[in-house]
């Protein structure tokens, strides 16, 4: 956990107060233009590769049972369009930030979110005509991942779990940064 502390401080999500740490009040400026999104888009998921991982590792040992079910209700949900796609993404991986029972975990995770859901870049990419297809495919991917991670999360498997969130975001990634234009 010092570890991601010290990125965390380093990336600008948390600052040091005295002897304690505390979620930075804004996330560091970064613009990007053209050919950048995909800097950008590689950027976010880098802070989520090292985010997520210790939440879903904390969530499957911390959850409580209410916590469990919702975040396998929200696991179950599917759809093809693209702005109710962004919603369920956002509410599965913020339950699982609030099941991991860190409050400071979960406020710099909800910030990160914030910064990639409220990206103009990352909407670019998602939603151009020409990745139609190809955005249809990480939505079903995403959503089988999901259900894969909910799975081992409600199961108490924290490596399943956590090997799965690595997977997802791994493969969202590569997907936005290799094949949309």
């Amino acid at each position: 956990m010092s570890q991601l502390t010290g990125f965390l401080v380093i990336a600008g999500y948390l600052e040091r107060r005295g002897n304690r740490s505390v979620v930075a009040e804004h996330l560091p400026d970064v613009n990007f233009t053209g050919d950048d999104r995909k800097a950008l888009v590689t950027q976010l998921f880098e802070v989520r590769q090292v985010i997520e991982p210790a939440i879903v590792e904390m969530a499957t040992r911390r959850a409580t049972d209410p916590e469990r079910a919702e975040i396998a209700q929200i696991a179950a949900r599917t759809t093809r369009d693209l702005v109710e796609f962004r919603e369920i993404d956002r509410t599965f991986h913020a339950a699982l930030a609030r099941a991991c029972g860190n409050p400071m975990l979960n406020e710099v995770h909800a910030k990160a979110l914030s910064a990639l859901f409220g990206s103009g870049e990352f909407a670019s990419l998602l939603y151009a005509e020409v990745n139609r297809a190809e955005v249809i495919e990480i939505i079903d991917s995403a959503l089988d991942a999901h259900r894969t991670i909910a799975d081992a999360l409600v199961k108490g498997h924290t490596r399943k779990a956590v090997a799965a969130v690595v997977a997802h975001l791994d493969d969202v990634e590569r997907r936005m940064v290799e094949r949309l234009l």
